[in-house]
Formats: structure tokens, C-alpha cells, sequence
């Protein structure tokens, strides 16, 4: 059976990639050697039945059984087995688990057997050859390749700890020559280039020309510096194999575009930069014009030099007396501080006792029954506003936006006492803390922004929040409680100081620190010092946390008393890529408030759209959200659009994006890929908006085309809006919340299936309104604001049982 068309299999939907064992979906060197082998050994294979030893998860049995008539996979591991059985397994084509030393098939009973990348695994080389010599026919074929230690491995290279006898070309040559009488020995090695032969076909030499700098080109007789031996050996005469190369121009091309976009980016920043520099020149020019009127200036200041040098005398002896009044005063005021701070501490004692003992508890229900007086959260809201203007001993109220220069400054310089003095605050209510990375209007402060709204109306404890940076919502948070901004300390301090001097600053320690996102991990050291106990809410999946250093999430799990996941995705990857960990590890879905306001229902939010896009009333809306970056996936977005708009049930559709990014080169490839796939005047590009809540519930359909997204709010916001939604398998946890009856998950960056299940939709109203209701019903039961925050509050240590 001869073919000219070879086909690998899909992208594994389930394997993880380990660094060792290849998987369908990884590019590059190593695709190409494992792809090429195979591809190799498809020439020897026609009509053959094949044993495919460490097969690893089936892709080149596959590709094998396209021309052999029988393939049998083995592999050592059981759940590569179960995989490749699940997803390749049909006649003709069969694996089980089984060792190389021990290969579970009858003796002589195949034509061929392929091993790749799998002798220098094991130390007993002799015994693996002897197995393959027992389970092949007479005449039979093997197939075999390793790394060639002195390329694959040179002196000073860590070693690759997945190997445990590694060869060089002489050792395996003479290993497989003492097991076979016949041997033809290749070299391979990944690489880019030309490559050169008669057009008729024709055979003769090889001249290879390797690249040995910018303008020298080494020729040799062989391929040079090949880091891969592969041997074809028998007991019978072979045929002469057929050497070839692999071609991916797919690959270069694809490395040709990322290239182009770095120089648009390069060539839009040495602009800006150019714009820059004559920005700086013209102000150079000012500054010099400037400095000649100060010469000028200095030279008049100094002809008064003498007068102004008797004024200072009489100054400094002034300021002499001054000092020491001052001193004296300073002294005096330190005294009479320490004297309130024993009183001050002497009262808080007493007040623990009052809140401790066993009457304070007993008349609980009391108090439970006066608050409830002032008409529910309004109510507590205005007893709390009077409660909080009542006169505090502290030195000073805290601003509602505060940076450490607040804290620092000072008319008259003093040394500081070794910590301030605490603040005694009316307000008897337990303290809260939320912590946040930042302030900007993305998913992760939104999350910390609604649970700080929801506490606070409870009106059961009293807030503060903690921001490492400031951002668009910083505003919102300093209307719920006093926001302190870490990065706006002054230069001679560190974070962890400022954070220190804000807590000495709070009157009473916080009973919990909700600290959000990974990146507040920095503060956790401060926190532990203190005594605060500390949930981290993680968002993060592997890629992201590894960005920023696995020593985010470790230190985590190391002072952290519990660690929360908004999804059990999220949970199960973090654990696997860096567990096991010892802190509380809880999976607790992320609360969303409910998008379903008045004024924002369907119809409205419909209108807005059409506001803003022009589109006739009779349009199908098909919407996405997100940043503009390749993590949200709007490159497939705009792919699953044009294959929508190319099916009738599609005519209609118009396709709205939410969202801006930092890159506006990307955003004018977006548009350029609409433009060329024939669909530019129906996806539209809105940008940022302040509330997106405002103009989801006007979509007929949502699309979540992120590659990566831990639980993201749009979907919550989409399902609990009553709008089908649509994300890919394997992305994130958005699954866990559409599951099979709030709208549909398809496999990984499928973007025909995404497409598919959207005309599905599009073209059934009855089923969009079915779908639409158990999404909200699902929100309302699971995902509500107010159920977030009970499961979370749960974690408040000293929590009385069933308090909400």
C-alpha cells in the first residue's frame, strides 16, 4: 500500500505534557523528529503487521496503521495506554500495557517493530534487542533510534534526568551489528533550510552545507552535528531506505508573521521614542534658557551674600532657643502619649472582657433586635455613619485614598516612636481586611470589589482595604472603606514598612485578611508577622503563576491558613503542576452580583448595543469580552465569526467585542483578519466599557474563546443574564458552570464545532430561551454574590456556627 498523504492525529485532549514524553500539539524541533521518524518508518510498514514499542499516546501507531495491516502499541504506562485506546483505539489497531524488557506478544509473531526514543531509558540494551529478536519473524524488520551522547549531550550540559544509558553512534552501531546481520544506520537532525535535488529524481552524492556564522557555510559529505542516531536492521537483505526531509513551511511562516509583528511593534515604539526625543530637546532647549536666567539670578544673590550671611547668624541663634523649647515640649508630649497609651490598652482590656464574658453572649439576640430597629442595611448603614462621627483618640482620621506620604509627613521633623500608638476607634465591630494586587478594571479587583460591597452592606464588620497599586476603581473602593495604596509611599521606604505602619495604624487586628490573586502574595510575610490570618483567594492557572514565579503560590501554601479556588479546574491544575500543598485548600465558585438590575434587562441593553454599533433591529448578536490579548482568544473570535457568517442560519448575525488592550497593533490585525475573511462590517470592536453588565443581557448568544481563564465574571455575567454561552473544553472553569443545559462546551480551540453549536443556537429561538432560563436559575443558586460571600465569611476564624 503506497500513500502520499500521511495523517497524524488531533490534538490530545487530555495528556499533559511531562518535558520528556511527546504529545500531539507541540511545535517546533521536537514535533518535526517524532513526526519524521514515523514518517520514516511508514516505508517499511506496507502490508506488515507492526509493533509499536513506548507508543506513548498512540499518534504514531495511527499514523502507521494508515499503510500497515496491523499495528499493536505498547507502552509501560497505564494511563497513556487508556488514553490511546480511548481516543485511536479500531480494527486493526490495538495497544496494551506492557515493558520493553517483557513485550507482551507471542514469539515471531510480527513483521516490524518501531522503537523511538526509548533504548537510552533503559540500562538492559542487550535484553531489549534480544526481546524485539524473539517477537520477529524470520526476515523481520527493527527500526530503532536514540540521542547520540557526544551531540545530544555534550560535556557540560545538565543531563536529561528522564534517561539512563545514553549511546554514542559507535557503541549503538556495534550494539545493533552484534544483534542483526543486516544494518543501515541515519542520522537525524531538525532543522531550516534549502534543500537541493535533480528534477527527474535522480540519486548520487549528498553535499550538505551547514551554517557556521553569518557569512560561512561549512559543506560536508554528511548531515553534521545530527543529534539523533536511527537504525534499520534485519537478519534479511534490506532495501536501500528512502532518507528525506520533513517539510513544515507551515512553521516558518508562522515564525515570518511573529516576526513581522515584532518589527510593526518595534517600528510603532522607535516613532514614539523619535517624537520623545524631540519632545526632550525642545524642553532641553527651555531648561537652558532657564538656567542662563538663574546665572543671572545667582550672580545677584551673591552680591547680597555678606548681608543675608549676618541675618543667618541671627537666625541660627533664634532657632537655638527655639530647639531647645521644642525639645522640652516633645519630651513632655511623649510622656503624656505613654501615659494614654497604658490607659488606652487598660480600657481595651476591659472591653475584651466585656465582649468575652458570658453575658455579652447571652444578650447577643438583643442586640441582633435593636439593629434590625433601623430598617435592614439602610438602617445599620446610618448607625454606623453616627457611631463613626462620634470624636476618636486617635491623632488623626485616615484619608480615604492613603499613601504612606500622608502617613509620613510632617510639619516638624521628629524621630518617630519604635511604632505608632494605637488607634482607639468607636466603631466595636470586628476588622476586616481586602486585599487586592491592584485597583484596575479587570476580573480579579472586580472579585475583591463585590465582596468588599457585599460585607460592607451586611454592615457585621468593619473594612479596610489594602491595594499594592491604584487603577481605574480605586474610587469605588474608597466608597466602601478607607483604601491605602501601597505604591504611593515615598522612596525611602519599603512596602513591607508602609504595610506595617498602616496595620500598627488600625486600632485592632484584623480577625481575617482576604488577600486576591497571586500577586499579593508579598504581603503575606507582614501579615503572618502580625498575626493575621490570611485566605488567599487564587485565580491563577499554571502559565500565569509561573509568569510571575512559582514562589507566589508557595509562599501561599506556606502562611496562608486556607487557600480558595474559584473553580475546581483551577484547583485540580495548580495542584498537579506544584502540590502537594499543607494549607486548607477549598474550591468555593466566585459570586457574581446580579446582572439582572432594573434597567438592565434584554431590551434595553439591546438598544445600547444598537446605539453603539448601528445594527438593524433584526440582527442576531453574537458576543464576546474580554482584553485584547492572545490569552481571551479574540484571533478565534473573529475565526468562528467568519464561519458563522459563511451558514445561512448565520445571515443575520453581527459579532460584538467588549474590551480594549495594550496593544493597538493587535486590534488592527483583528480587523484586518475580519477584512480579509469577508466579515468586517459586521464585527464590531467596542472597546472598554464602565459596566458590561449594561449590554450583555442584549446578546443572543456569548462566545468564551479564551485559550486560558481560570472562572472568568463575563461568563457568569452571560448565564446569569439568561444568554447562552459557549467555551472550549480544557481552557478553564467555565465549563463547571455552563455544563449541558446553560449552553455548550466544545473541545479545545474547535472553533468549527464552537461555530456549529453557536448556528445552533442562532437557529433555534425556543432552544436560546430554554437554555437562557436554567442558566439563570443556576446563578441564582450557585453563583450569587451573596452565596460567595457566606462560603468565604465561613473561613472568618471564631465565626459563630450558622452566622451569615
Amino acid at each position: 500500500m503506497t500513500l502520499s498523504i500521511f495523517t497524524f492525529p488531533d490534538v490530545s485532549k487530555e495528556l499533559e505534557w511531562s518535558g520528556e514524553r511527546f504529545v500531539v500539539g507541540r511545535t517546533g524541533d521536537i514535533e518535526f523528529e517524532h513526526y519524521h521518524r514515523y514518517l520514516f518508518a511508514a516505508q517499511f510498514c506496507a502490508g506488515k503487521e507492526v509493533l509499536d514499542i513506548a507508543c506513548g499516546e498512540g499518534y504514531g501507531s495511527v499514523l502507521l496503521s494508515q499503510v500497515a495491516a496491523s499495528v499493536f502499541g505498547v507502552d509501560v504506562a497505564a494511563e497513556v495506554v487508556a488514553l490511546a485506546t480511548a481516543n485511536y483505539a479500531a480494527p486493526g489497531r490495538r495497544f496494551e500495557v506492557g515493558s520493553c524488557l517483557a513485550i507482551p506478544a507471542p514469539d515471531h509473531s510480527v513483521d516490524v517493530v518501531v522503537s523511538f526514543e526509548t533504548i537510552e531509558h533503559i540500562a538492559e540494551h542487550e535484553e531489549f534487542l534480544a526481546e524485539i529478536r524473539r517477537v520477529l519473524r524470520p526476515g523481520g524488520i527493527a527500526i530503532i533510534s536514540t540521542p547520540d551522547r557526544p551531540i545530544y549531550s555534550p560535556p557540560g550540559s545538565p543531563p536529561n534526568p528522564f534517561h539512563v544509558r545514553e549511546l554514542t553512534q559507535a557503541e549503538f552501531t556495534e550494539l545493533m551489528q552484534a544483534g542483526f546481520t543486516h544494518l543501515r544506520m541515519g542520522a537525524q537532525k531538525a532543522t531550516a533550510g534549502s534543500f537541493m535535488m535533480p528534477v527527474d529524481g535522480g540519486g548520487g552524492p549528498i553535499e550538505v552545507f551547514r551554517r557556521v556564522d553569518a557569512r560561512s557555510f561549512e559543506a560536508s559529505a554528511h548531515l553534521a552535528a545530527a543529534p539523533y542516531l536511527v537504525a534499520v536492521a534485519s537478519d534479511a537483505p534490506l532495501p536501500e531506505p528512502r532518507w528525506g526531509l520533513l517539510d513544515d513551511a507551515i512553521f516558518l511562516r508562522a515564525i515570518q508573521v511573529r516576526v513581522m509583528d515584532g518589527e510593526a511593534r518595534l517600528n510603532s515604539e522607535v516613532g514614539r521614542l523619535g517624537a520623545e526625543i524631540i519632545r526632550l530637546s525642545d524642553a532641553y532647549s527651555e531648561r537652558q534658557v532657564e538656567v542662563q536666567r538663574l546665572n543671572l539670578a545667582y550672580a545677584e544673590v551673591t552680591a547680597g551674600r555678606a548681608e543675608v550671611s549676618a541675618h543667618l547668624a541671627e537666625v541660627s541663634a533664634r532657632l537655638a532657643e527655639v530647639g531647645a523649647r521644642l525639645k522640652e515640649t516633645r519630651e513632655a508630649a511623649m510622656r503624656r502619649e505613654a501615659d494614654l497609651t497604658g490607659e488606652i490598652n487598660d480600657l481595651r482590656g476591659r472591653l475584651q472582657a466585656v465582649m468575652t464574658s458570658t453575658s455579652w453572649k447571652l444578650t447577643r439576640p438583643v442586640r441582633l433586635i435593636k439593629r434590625a430597629l433601623f430598617d435592614g442595611a439602610e438602617g445599620r448603614s446610618q448607625l454606623l455613619s453616627r457611631v463613626s462621627r462620634q470624636p476618636s483618640m486617635s491623632p488623626a482620621a485616615a484619608p480615604a485614598i492613603e499613601g504612606p506620604r500622608n502617613a509620613t509627613a510632617s510639619a516638624v521633623p521628629a524621630p518617630p516612636p519604635a511604632a505608632p500608638p494605637p488607634v482607639v476607634h468607636t466603631d466595636l465591630r470586628p476588622l476586616l481586611l481586602i486585599v487586592t494586587h491592584d485597583c484596575s478594571r479587570t476580573g480579579a479587583p472586580v472579585v475583591a470589589l463585590n465582596l468588599a460591597k457585599e460585607i460592607s452592606r451586611r454592615g457585621e464588620y468593619r473594612l479596610v482595604c489594602i491595594a499594592r497599586s491604584s487603577g481605574e476603581l480605586a474610587m469605588d473602593f474608597s466608597q466602601i472603606a478607607p483604601l491605602h495604596v501601597l505604591d504611593a509611599r515615598g522612596q525611602d521606604q519599603t512596602e513591607h514598612e508602609v504595610l506595617r505602619r498602616i496595620l500598627a495604624g488600625l486600632g485592632a487586628r484584623p480577625v481575617t485578611a482576604f488577600c486576591n490573586t497571586i500577586v499579593t502574595s508579598a504581603l503575606l510575610p507582614v501579615f503572618s508577622e502580625a498575626g493575621i490570618p490570611v485566605v488567599s483567594l487564587v485565580h491563577e492557572l499554571p502559565t500565569s503563576i509561573a509568569t510571575f514565579g512559582e514562589q507566589t503560590i508557595l509562599t501561599i501554601q506556606k502562611i496562608a491558613t486556607d487557600v480558595v479556588y474559584g473553580s475546581d479546574y483551577v484547583r485540580r491544575r495548580v495542584e498537579t503542576a506544584f502540590g502537594p500543598f499543607t494549607a486548607r485548600q477549598h474550591v468555593i465558585p466566585t459570586g457574581y452580583p446580579s446582572p439582572l438590575k432594573p434597567g438592565y434587562e434584554a431590551p434595553a441593553a439591546r438598544t445600547r448595543i444598537e446605539q453603539l454599533t448601528g445594527l438593524p433591529a433584526e440582527a442576531l448578536i453574537v458576543m464576546g469580552c474580554g482584553t485584547l490579548d492572545h490569552r481571551k482568544g479574540p484571533d478565534l473570535f473573529v475565526q468562528v465569526a467568519a464561519l458563522i457568517a459563511r451558514h445561512p442560519t448565520g445571515a443575520a448575525a453581527h459579532f460584538v467585542w467588549i474590551g480594549h488592550g495594550p496593544d493597538s497593533a493587535y486590534l488592527s490585525w483583528l480587523r484586518h483578519d475580519a477584512e480579509h475573511l469577508g466579515i468586517g462590517d459586521r464585527v464590531h470592536f467596542l472597546g472598554a466599557v464602565d459596566d458590561v453588565d449594561l449590554l450583555i443581557p442584549g446578546a443572543d448568544v456569548f462566545l468564551l474563546s479564551s485559550r486560558e481563564d481560570p472562572y472568568p465574571l463575563v461568563n457568569l455575567a452571560a448565564i446569569g443574564s439568561g444568554v447562552p454561552s459557549i467555551a472550549f473544553e480544557g481552557a478553564g472553569g467555565a465549563p463547571e458552570a455552563i455544563r449541558d443545559d446553560a449552553g455548550a462546551v466544545v473541545p479545545y480551540q474547535d472553533v468549527q464545532a464552537m461555530a456549529q453549536a453557536a448556528l445552533t443556537m442562532l437557529g433555534d429561538e425556543a432552544m436560546r430561551r430554554r437554555l437562557g432560563e436554567a442558566g439563570k436559575a443556576r446563578f441564582r443558586a450557585e453563583y450569587a454574590i451573596d452565596i460567595f460571600t457566606d462560603r468565604l465569611m465561613a473561613l472568618v476564624p471564631g465565626r459563630e456556627e450558622g452566622q451569615s
